[in-house]
């Protein structure tokens, strides 16, 4: 794994946090009942498309989105993983001790579904190690 700190501008940093709070707000953000059922995470989500994001009200998320679809155009030149970019993106928010367990869910059978490498955004605001959720 890689640890990336300060990957974009500190006004993308804060543009994705406040974008992603109104999100929150207005109720996009919920529980998938059936990973809550099993145990395998406590987080709401949201998916979101890069192409319907609001290129005036939600500049943060398009600059991080933007580049987050660099990734593996990158990795495709410097290590051969013939990757696949998505538009698609899944926004989670977790509550305090919150979880999410490691398991599969891209496919048990079919180990070339396009999905080798998971990218991660931490948008928390004063993050430290004791607060938890490190890879």
């Amino acid at each position: 794994f890689s640890v990336q700190d300060d990957w974009v501008e500190d006004t993308v940093t804060s543009n994705v946090y406040n974008e992603l709070e109104f999100l929150d707000y207005d109720g996009k953000l919920v529980e998938v009942q059936q990973q809550k059922m099993t145990g395998y995470r406590t987080d709401r989500i949201y998916w979101l498309n890069y192409d319907s994001l609001d290129r005036e009200k939600q500049p943060g998320l398009v600059a991080l989105m933007k580049k987050m679809i660099s990734i593996p155009f990158e990795l495709n030149k410097k290590c051969s993983l013939y990757l696949q970019a998505s538009a698609s993106f899944q926004i989670a928010c977790y509550p305090a001790k919150g979880y999410y367990k490691r398991h599969v869910d891209g496919g048990y059978e079919n180990l070339n579904n396009g999905r080798k490498i998971t990218a991660v955004y931490y948008a928390n605001k004063s993050w430290s190690s004791d607060d938890g959720g490190q890879l």
